[in-house]
């Protein structure tokens, strides 16, 4: 299926130690609005699995669950901690409709359940105003 959502949605909810991720975003990229789209990884991997399809004439509703690790840059890690990465398990739902040119996705919805690990936030999110200045 091509990835040609006209719409996507991306939540986060805070995790249960607390700590604040709350952020959600939707259009044709998700994270366009997001202040911590400018996140630097070293490294990624994300295995999903669990993939459920149901086709119904012309909708084919999908979900599957994804596990994702994340290696922070080294320039955004906390040189006095351990903590160099964050690992989120998700839930991914969506639908897709058949077109001319075979299934469009026609929503699609990342939802974060869990996260653990090290998130700094202090460096990814500028204080307020100062995306202004610029």
């Amino acid at each position: 299926m091509a990835s040609t959502a006209k719409r996507a949605r991306a939540a986060h909810r805070g995790s249960s130690s607390g700590t604040p991720i709350s952020a959600a975003a939707s259009g044709k990229s998700p994270f366009a609005s997001n202040p911590r789209r400018k996140l630097k990884f070293q490294a990624t991997h994300h295995s999903i699995s669990g993939h459920l399809v149901e086709v119904e004439g012309d909708v084919a509703r999908l979900r599957a669950t994804m596990t994702a690790v994340h290696v922070w840059a080294p320039e955004l890690r906390d040189e006095l901690s351990l903590g160099s990465h964050f690992t989120a398990g998700s839930v991914i739902t969506g639908e897709a409709v058949r077109t001319g040119e075979g299934r469009r996705f026609r929503d699609m919805e990342l939802r974060i359940v869990w996260r653990d690990g090290f998130m700094p936030l202090d460096r990814l999110i500028p204080p307020s105003g100062a995306d202004q200045a610029q």
